[in-house]
Formats: structure tokens, sequence, C-alpha cells
């Protein structure tokens, strides 16, 4: 990723635990002679990061690559395990960690996807002042305070995401279009059939779709269904040919192929794992 324009910001390490972690506040900053892979990272916490120098990839489960750079505001969503690959040289960031409900609260609202862990929020003065203003409040509250200093970071985090949703056209159709390909998994449903229930053109919902969240629309319904039938796989006992019919493939050969093509090995091996 290109770097961008450098702003002024305190780059000393720091970091303000509250909450036994749950609730946190600093600056990060690495500096190193070679890249760094830092491996299986998975939070129970949100944990928004504004990067101001360094750059990398941000790496799913699945082994998909999203470059990060100066101005990128990537964010480690609870219980999502993913990578985190550093370029070589310095890396500083602002972060901040508030309880994991306030996820589900912004997942609702439509403003965060799992899909889309990297935001381009741009090099802004303002917004490492707020950052910087947070773990301020967060190291000066007293422990019944400590609610109040949740709610600053919930309210800047939804502030910052509003106004991407604002910046970027049809946001709100593209996450209603992803909302339905994630229904009825096992029934079929074309991405120009979702187009069309919330108002768009195909051409025009399939070019943002993979805009905003990095994928085609056909392609994130596959990995929803994938990820729906891990999950059955760990938690029932039924047969794989049952499975297959559920969620309407024509037969198990079919399903074993397009399974280990994104779980990375076949479905009767997923569950003996």
């Amino acid at each position: 990723m290109k770097q961008k324009n450098e702003i002024r910001f305190d780059a000393t390490a720091r970091s303000v635990f509250r909450c036994a972690g749950r609730l946190q506040a600093g600056t990060s900053v690495l500096n190193t002679a070679a890249a760094v892979l830092r491996s299986n990272i998975r939070n129970d916490f949100l944990n928004p990061t504004y990067i101001l120098r360094g750059t990398g990839q941000y790496i799913t489960a699945t082994g998909r690559k999203i470059p990060y750079g100066p101005g990128s505001l990537m964010i480690r969503m609870p219980g999502v395990l993913h990578h985190q690959f550093h370029d070589a040289g310095e890396y500083v960031d602002k972060y901040f960690a508030i309880p994991a409900p306030f996820f589900q609260a912004l997942l609702e609202q439509k403003l965060l996807s799992p899909d889309r862990p990297v935001i381009d929020a741009g090099l802004h003065s303002w917004l490492v002042a707020r950052f910087d203003g947070l773990a301020d409040e967060l190291a000066a509250r007293g422990e019944r305070e400590l609610a109040l200093s949740m709610g600053s970071c919930f309210g800047f985090l939804t502030e910052i995401l509003l106004s991407v949703t604002v910046r970027e056209p049809h946001y709100a159709e593209i996450r209603e279009g992803a909302s339905l390909l994630e229904q009825n998994l096992g029934q079929r449903i074309s991405p120009a059939e979702v187009a069309a229930k919330v108002g768009m053109t195909y051409p025009n919902f399939r070019r943002l779709f993979t805009l905003h969240l990095g994928i085609s629309p056909a392609e994130y319904r596959i990995r929803r269904r994938i990820e729906k039938i891990q999950s059955l796989l760990k938690s029932s006992e039924l047969p794989l040919k049952e499975i297959a019919a559920t969620f309407g493939y024509a037969d198990i050969y079919t399903f074993s192929r397009q399974f280990s093509r994104y779980a990375g090995m076949p479905p009767g091996e997923f569950r003996r794992h």
C-alpha cells in the first residue's frame, strides 16, 4: 500500500488497561529490520486500530490478504481469527478496546462487517487527537466511571463508521444485500435477484459490493454457507449426504469439492479434527 502524507503525532508507546484488559487504549510501536507475522490472533473484545506509520496485511482465517497502511482503520472483531503481517520498518498505531457487546450493536446496525476488517479512514490530526484523548480519559477515570469511557469509545467509533457510510454511495443497499445473501443458504438465490431486491442493477451492485466487502456477492454467499456447514459439522452427527442435500448441493461429491476448496480439507476430515 502506498504511503500517505505524514502528520505529526506522539509515537511514544503507551498502554492503559482497565477492567482486566477488556477496556484498553494507547499507542503501539514496532520497529523491525525484517517483516513480522503475528499469527492466530483472536480477541474477546472489539479493538479498532488506527494505523499511522507502516504497511502490511490483515490476513483472514481463510487466507484473504487485505493491505493496510497509514490512514487505515483496522478493526479486530471479537471471536474472529486472523493474522497480521507487518512489513519491515517502523509501525505505529493508536488503538482502544471495548467489550464484545458493543460489536454486536454495530453489527446489527450494519456499520461493521467481518468481511471488511480494514477501512480507509484517511490520515487526520483530529482522529489522532481523539484516540489520544480517549487514552487520557481512560487513565483518569475512577472505577465507577469506566462505563463513561466505554461510551466515549463506542460513540467515537460509531462517528467514524457513519462518516464512512456517508462518503460511500449505496452503502446501506450493499449491507442489505449482504444480509439477504446470508439467508436461506440451502435455497437458490442469485446475486442478480438480490440486486433487484435492493433496487440496484446487478453490474453496479456487484461492483460496489466487491469494493466495500472485498469479495463478489456470489463468493460472499458461498463463504457464509461453508461457515454454516462448519458449525453444523462441529455440533451435530448428521450424515454428510444429508448436510449436502440440506444446503442445496446436487451430490456429495460437489459438496466435498467446494467445501475442500474453502476449508482446506474435506468435510469428513474437518469433522474428525
